[in-house]
């Protein structure tokens, strides 16, 4: 599957900057931006080589046919949490467990695909979980000038694809210094806007600090 990966990354991103600040050990956060239903896919080509023993699990709402797409794909080289929308907070649960045991969870804060040039509102989900796991939060940047959905634009897309994304990788966030603090309200919209901060830099989107945070761990 090594192979395979390697052969995903050389097809679908023509450029990736920053490879070195995803930890080698341990567990952690990947946070990114959601321009294209590739996005997973593309995370997936980069950490798989270099996960080792660690899972890769992605967080995920099924409600579209794109959803159920990856979930099942996905599912055979990575694992997906999908967010229940009667008990949101379950996810965040889940993938506290299993960032405890080490492994590495993927989540997109702004939710849904979006086409937007800016940033959509982050939700504090990601926020929770680095702090209750306390684990670092690894901000990637995507970026695509396609938006791939009708199917017949999605068979042409894969079969030859015209465009391919530009990912950049920052320095791990760590949020040692709230490791003492309740969680409260307040800490989790300052700490996600941080996370959505550094996304914007990389994916070269512009981010408002002023737009109010959505307060929960649904990533739809």
């Amino acid at each position: 599957m090594e192979g395979y990966a390697r052969h995903l990354r050389h097809k679908y991103i023509s450029r990736l900057t920053g490879t070195e600040n995803l930890p080698r050990t341990g567990a952690f956060i990947l946070a990114f931006n959601h321009d294209s239903f590739m996005d997973p896919f593309c995370i997936w080509s980069i950490c798989y080589p270099d996960s080792g023993s660690r899972g890769l699990f992605f967080i995920s709402q099924v409600h579209t046919i794109w959803d159920v797409l990856i979930n099942v794909l996905l599912k055979r080289y990575a694992g997906t949490l999908a967010v229940d929308k009667k008990s949101k907070g379950l996810v965040v649960e889940q993938a506290v467990t299993k960032l405890a045991r080490g492994d590495i969870v993927a989540i997109t804060p702004e939710g849904i695909i979006t086409r937007s040039t800016t940033l959509r509102k982050g939700k504090t989900g990601t926020a929770r979980m680095a702090l209750l796991a306390r684990a670092c939060v690894v901000p990637v940047g995507i970026q695509t000038d396609y938006y791939v959905w009708h199917v017949q634009h999605l068979i042409k897309w894969l079969i030859r694809p015209k465009n391919k994304a530009v990912i950049a990788i920052g320095n791990a966030l760590r949020f040692d210094h709230h490791y003492g603090e309740p969680i409260s309200e307040r800490l989790l919209v300052e700490v996600t806007a941080d996370i959505i901060q550094e996304i914007g830099k990389l994916c070269g989107k512009e981010y408002n600090p002023e737009k109010e945070v959505t307060k929960c761990a649904d990533t739809e």
